[in-house]
């Protein structure tokens, strides 16, 4: 405990120094009532974060990277002049068919054009 940086020369101020502590010493226990009944409260919480935490960050570790290899394996595999190609030859073929399809289907419920 920290005194008072002045010399205690009269009981006055023996007495004014000892209520001080005392005032300290009260805040201090309620601080440490209010820390044991949280700790009370959340003990359950806090022991099963304290256990498994360290398996969940390196799950989730692991699914960042895994995540992040198979970003790169396809932005690679897009990269690349022949795919780009085979792309724009099949992109329309898709659609077309896509929209022959919706057209069908659009008369089928609505009835002929």
């Amino acid at each position: 405990m920290a005194r008072s940086t002045s010399s205690i020369d009269t009981l006055y101020e023996l007495e004014k120094e000892i209520f001080k502590l005392q005032l300290k010493a009260k805040d201090i226990e309620l601080h440490l009532d209010d820390s044991f009944d949280h700790l009370q409260d959340n003990f359950y919480k806090m022991g099963w974060n304290s256990i498994f935490r360290g398996r969940r960050r390196r799950k989730q570790k692991r699914e960042e990277e895994e995540a992040s290899y198979g970003t790169g394996f396809i932005q690679g595999l897009l990269g690349t002049e022949s795919i780009q190609i085979l792309l724009q030859q099949l992109v329309p073929l898709v659609a077309n068919k896509i929209s022959a399809g919706l057209e069908r289907l659009m008369e089928r419920w609505f009835g002929k054009k």
